[in-house]
């Protein structure tokens, strides 16, 4: 009796939110989870957690175990990125969109508004025309609408370029990681949702203070927390992570 009533009373975002994290610890969810990974490397679309954090490959499984977790439970929907790079975590959240919905993805590349230092590989064009390339088949093939923008996200935000007639279900946030960037991107594409959806930041560890500055913000108000995963570098001491948080449907 008490039981029932204590789930009567827990609001129906959180309850959302738990629903997602008992999908994404669903053994159909790591196999579905397995093989869209699987699929995106064999078509050379790999994240940085790839290239640089080969030796931790739980990163990119939990981030896969997460989107589809999401397809299989949020309404359906497209997807948002902001930071591309090799198209790794695009390809993913292109496999689990929505058929005839859009996938967004934002990144400066070699662009004077790119944030990554020169030094990483962000600002090489030919590897990025062909992410583009292989990002725009991959859609093709699922029958997403691909539409890139080559430019930084708060170019994005300011020319209010968010206008595509489609749901959206899933926001990446992997570009700028200062707390400006991550607010602006917040309130902006939160503004822009119309029904609940997950939204995804990357690096939300102690190298980019800025993120956990943002998610202290009143931009962040109302998000319900999913998910905050830490994972060890070898060569670094302190740990990278990412998180996932519920944006409830507008009232």
């Amino acid at each position: 009796m008490e039981e029932n009533q204590a789930m009567s009373e827990t609001p129906p975002v959180v309850a959302l939110a738990e629903e997602v994290q008992r999908a994404i610890a669903a053994h159909s969810t790591k196999k579905e989870a397995s093989a869209i990974l699987t699929r995106s490397r064999e078509l050379g679309l790999i994240s940085d957690w790839d290239l640089w954090m080969g030796h931790v490959t739980e990163k990119p499984f939990d981030f896969a175990c997460l989107v589809v977790a999401v397809a299989h439970i949020l309404p359906p929907g497209g997807s948002i990125e902001t930071g591309v790079f090799r198209g790794g975590t695009s390809a993913l959240l292109i496999q689990c969109a929505t058929p005839e919905t859009f996938h967004v993805a934002i990144d400066p590349f070699g662009l004077p508004s790119q944030s990554y230092a020169p030094t990483h590989g962000y600002e090489l064009w030919a590897p990025a025309r062909t992410t583009i390339a292989r990002l725009a088949a991959l859609s093709e093939h699922n029958s997403v609408t691909f539409c890139p923008y080559v430019m930084g996200a708060r170019e994005f935000i300011r020319a209010d370029l968010l206008q595509h007639p489609a749901p959206f279900r899933i926001v990446h946030l992997d570009g700028e990681h200062s707390n400006e960037g991550v607010t602006e991107e917040l309130q902006y594409f939160r503004r822009k949702l119309r029904g609940p959806a997950v939204i995804i930041i990357d690096d939300h560890d102690e190298h980019s203070p800025g993120v956990a500055s943002a998610l202290d913000s009143p931009a962040a108000n109302g998000l319900v927390p999913i998910l905050h995963r830490f994972y060890l570098y070898p060569t670094v001491e302190r740990p990278f992570g990412f998180s996932a948080w519920l944006h409830p449907a507008a009232s």
